[in-house]
């Protein structure tokens, strides 16, 4: 598949309920060419309220939140904004929760810590298929390609 790149920036926000994650990741967005930060939430309810809110390409979701896991509130998220791709990015070894992941709808698994050029072209590769499903063009690979790359430095 050749990649194109997009004619705007790729809307990412992300629901991790760590502070210093959270700080990591909004320096790696705000700091990354063709990325625009649009939302971030420190909760499971917030997210569901972001997702609701705003026009994002893809989430970055973490599993283990104080109030609702992250898996449980995916097909809720995908129906809530049913373009959007959704990254999983957690502690949880992969081979215990990416199986889960997938069928409740997550483009992709990647198990923290996350090399940042990894995190980068699961992004991108999703941002393309929400970028697909939005022109009704199809949904493209499911993201088997980041999983499979592995996501230790």
């Amino acid at each position: 598949m050749t990649r194109t790149q997009p004619s705007r920036a790729i809307r990412v926000a992300f629901a991790d309920d760590h502070l210093f994650v959270r700080a990591g990741l909004r320096r790696f967005i705000g700091g990354f060419p063709g990325f625009e930060l649009v939302g971030e939430a420190a909760s499971a309810e917030e997210a569901l309220e972001l997702a609701q809110g705003t026009d994002i390409d893809v989430l970055l979701l973490d599993v283990n939140m104080p109030d609702r896991s992250g898996l449980e509130i995916l097909p809720q998220l995908l129906i809530a904004a049913s373009r959007m791709k959704v990254v999983v990015v957690s502690a949880a070894p992969a081979c215990l929760a990416a199986p889960a992941a997938l069928r409740a709808g997550a483009w992709t698994y990647l198990e923290k810590p996350v090399n940042p050029i990894t995190l980068s072209e699961c992004i991108r590769s999703a941002a393309e298929a929400a970028s697909l499903a939005a022109n009704d063009e199809g949904c493209g690979d499911r993201g088997e390609e980041c999983l499979e790359k592995g996501t230790r430095t």
